[in-house]
């Protein structure tokens, strides 16, 4: 499979009064057409700051990039301009965003919301190719068709608190899908649901992915859920990826103490563990991070070498990358 998305010992600070906050340090990720990766970590690891970075949604200042690439469709996107943003945002490169009441205006109607999203996408099409306003509408049925929201047409018309929260989410989905991109980001997207909605958010991405032929990056906090949908993951911790494997193969054979303190933290209900087993310690200030590993301080197996030297993120097999010195 040919590469989609590739990012290179990307680097990203934000300026702060109390100095450089160092918040991506030498990302290095792939991503192949049709592919589905889960992006796992703690809040405040970087997932987030990362999906925007991809998206060029950080403002600068504070970001401050210091090094590296970001290629999509072999296009940079670190040097695309205004106007490669109109033609990249909604129609080759999707964001889903976690909480649909933030992201949807109260006072319009969902199809004045949705057609507004494609209209705006017309602008960077050939006048011949552009939408009336009655395709539009027609479009926008259905697009919400395609995330099975019952009584499309007549849904158009209501506002976003006649709807559930997995109502909301999924016109959040549809509007990402009204350009056709080739790659869709969903950064937490079902945090803000309860657990059963949460499954049939899932099973819907899961569904899309298969019958559109989409390259997706799932941010998320919960294993569970990343591993419902994505074929691989990388685990990320204070901004750097420390692990890359398939989902199976990480599952299974988990090589950083990290990743394995996030599954031994992971609730058994069929087994007789009276206590969950926590991570010692926090992420650390990003102000002034650890010198070499920036997991040492909480790793229980680390040495002299952890607190000076980074690891690298190197292949222990064809499929399985890990940063760690001892794995």
């Amino acid at each position: 499979m040919s590469s989609l998305l590739d990012i290179r010992d990307y680097r990203l600070d934000f300026d702060t009064f109390d100095g450089a906050y160092k918040v991506l340090d030498g990302i290095d990720l792939s991503l192949a057409e049709g592919e589905t990766l889960g992006v796992v970590g703690e809040t405040g690891c970087g997932k987030s700051v990362l999906a925007k970075s991809i998206m060029g949604l950080l403002p600068s200042p504070p970001a401050r990039v210091l090094s590296g690439s970001i290629m999509f469709e072999a296009h940079d996107l670190l040097n695309a301009t205004a106007a490669d943003w109109r033609a990249i945002r909604g129609q080759r490169i999707a964001m889903i965003f976690q909480d649909p009441m933030t992201f949807l205006n109260p006072v319009l109607t969902i199809g004045q919301q949705v057609c507004d999203v494609i209209a705006a996408q017309q602008g960077s099409k050939p006048k011949a190719a552009r939408l009336d306003r009655a395709a539009i509408r027609a479009h926008a049925t259905r697009i919400l068709e395609l995330v099975r929201l019952p009584d499309a047409a007549e849904l158009l018309n209501r506002y976003p608190h006649q709807l559930s929260g997995g109502m909301r989410q999924r016109v959040l989905i549809a509007m990402a899908l009204s350009g056709s991109p080739r790659l869709l980001i969903a950064d937490e997207p079902t945090t803000a649901l309860d657990v059963t909605i949460q499954a049939q958010v899932l099973a819907l991405i899961d569904d899309l992915v298969q019958r559109l032929k989409l390259a997706v990056i799932m941010i998320s906090h919960d294993l569970g859920a990343v591993a419902a949908v994505c074929r691989r993951i990388a685990v990320m911790y204070a901004g750097t990826v420390v692990e890359d494997a398939p989902t199976a193969e990480l599952l299974a054979h988990p090589r950083h103490p990290y990743t394995r303190g996030l599954l031994a933290a992971l609730p058994d209900i069929d087994g007789d563990q009276a206590t969950l087993v926590g991570i010692a310690g926090s992420i650390p200030n990003l102000l002034t991070p650890p010198q070499g590993c920036r997991f040492h301080p909480r790793c229980p197996l680390a040495d002299g070498r952890c607190s000076n030297e980074k690891p690298l993120l190197r292949r222990l097999s064809e499929i399985h990358r890990v940063a760690c010195h001892h794995a």
